[in-house]
């Protein structure tokens, strides 16, 4: 992403970003400086996004889990901080799991206030399928999902990056009720 930041002296003005041409309001520093980013290549960024969302591979274990839970009887859904634009590219490639979900609640829903790790994304996904938080089972391969899912009430199960290093994974041992290699390694029994 091309980036060109511009500082601008002011001592009452708040710090902005501006995507091309609009200008946002974030906050004011301590200088009282007006900070101006703007955001050269932001329609190629969001393409090239785009693009590799249609490449991203399933967790191994994904379809077969999503698969075994829908013919159980399970209703699912997908709680993504990702855009309803990239997972609509996800979906491209993804119909045999994406066919299962009862409900998608994507970072840019209306309703999620705020983003993971705080729970809007996971409350909205149970409320969507009528479902307390407290019986919702949660996947998760990011620690700021794993807090959200846990926020929420529910259940959390990570899947941390297996190229992490083990200070790293015991972070998500600490914070999720349980860790997982890869999705095959599942039982669903102690859950009921």
């Amino acid at each position: 992403v091309g980036l060109r930041l511009t500082k601008m002296y002011n001592n009452d003005k708040a710090c902005c970003v501006t995507p091309t041409t609009h200008t946002l309001p974030l906050s004011v520093d301590w200088l009282g400086c007006i900070i101006v980013i703007r955001i050269v290549l932001w329609k190629e960024w969001e393409d090239n996004l785009n693009e590799m969302c249609e490449k991203v591979v399933a967790c191994p274990g994904a379809t077969e889990l999503v698969r075994g839970l829908a013919q159980q009887g399970y209703p699912m859904a997908i709680a993504t901080s990702s855009r309803y634009a990239s997972v609509d590219q996800k979906r491209k490639n993804h119909a045999d799991i994406f066919q299962h979900m009862q409900a998608i609640v994507a970072g840019d829903d209306p309703s999620v206030l705020q983003g993971k790790p705080a729970p809007d994304i996971y409350l909205e996904a149970a409320r969507q399928l009528q479902v307390d938080p407290q019986h919702c089972l949660v996947f998760e391969d990011a620690l700021s999902g794993v807090r959200a899912g846990k926020a929420a009430g529910c259940c959390v199960i990570a899947i941390p990056d297996a190229r992490f290093s083990e200070p790293e994974k015991q972070v998500f041992r600490d914070e999720a009720d349980l860790v997982l290699d890869n999705l095959w390694h599942f039982d669903g029994e102690p859950f009921g």
